[in-house]
């Protein structure tokens, strides 16, 4: 994945988002509008003509915008129709091997900066997920896989049917944390952190572990009022609205699912 000039490495930093300032008496006693955190993402994508394009764009510093540019650190290995490709050499239109057997499109790849603990005032460290070698299992990752603090991880597994009534389900990252094979990292240096879009959804296999594409989620009208509906949707220049993200492929557990889950 290549921009047209290098990711900006200046932090978050909190701006309004709402109309430009203009010089007035308030007239009420409404407090003002909070600041808004926001930060510079990175984003590639394809357009309907076929041609890929770049941008970098403003938009709030918030867990939710977050997620959809930090699934999974520099170097990881996701495995393309050729082999594995690191996830920065990706580019959108590369097709992607997925864990429900079909190659996809990349439609849209997304990336940004997470920073060590204290590198910007008043922003906290990024905890991401350490997976080493052969933690879930022989090759299961192979080598060390490094995962954000919302990634997903598909789980196959007979008790999925009793919480979701499927065969697998997508469960976070960190449900796995066990301190040992599974451990919570803080990055000690500036790292690049990336996600991606399927034209249908799925899990990508990375590493040897297979890994949920990005997706909103269900009820995202409902989570956002319309302003950051309108910042979400200006991320993703090949939707027309929310609906084009699809179905999700498979349902999600959260953490403490999962954990009741395996010690059924």
């Amino acid at each position: 994945m290549s921009y047209p000039h290098p990711p900006v490495m200046g932090g978050s930093r909190p701006v309004s988002l709402g109309a430009p300032y203009r010089q007035q008496t308030r007239t009420d006693l409404r407090p003002p509008r909070p600041a808004i955190r926001t930060r510079r993402y990175e984003i590639a994508w394809l357009a309907p003509n076929g041609e890929k394009k770049t941008s970098t764009q403003l938009a709030p510093a918030t867990p939710f915008f977050e997620e959809a540019f930090s699934a999974f650190a520099r170097g990881t290995l996701i495995q393309a129709t050729g082999g594995p490709v690191a996830i920065e050499d990706l580019s959108p239109g590369d097709r992607v091997q997925t864990a429900e057997g079909r190659l996809e499109t990349i439609t849209w790849i997304g990336s940004m900066t997470a920073y060590p603990a204290h590198a910007i005032p008043q922003v906290e460290a990024m905890t991401l997920t350490r997976l080493i070698a052969d933690a879930l299992g022989l090759g299961r990752p192979m080598p060390d896989l490094l995962l954000g603090p919302r990634a997903r991880i598909l789980v196959r597994d007979a008790r999925c049917a009793g919480a979701t009534g499927t065969e697998a389900a997508y469960a976070p990252a960190r449900a796995h944390i066990d301190g040992d094979t599974v451990v919570e990292v803080r990055p000690a240096a500036p790292i690049s952190m990336y996600h991606l879009v399927l034209e249908h959804h799925g899990s990508v296999r990375a590493g040897g572990l297979d890994v949920e594409a990005y997706h909103p989620g269900p009820g995202l009208a409902a989570q956002l009022d319309p302003q950051m509906m309108t910042f979400f949707l200006g991320l993703f220049p090949q939707l027309k609205s929310v609906a084009d993200f699809g179905a999700l492929a498979w349902p999600r557990i959260s953490e403490d699912d999962f954990s009741l889950m395996i010690a059924a």
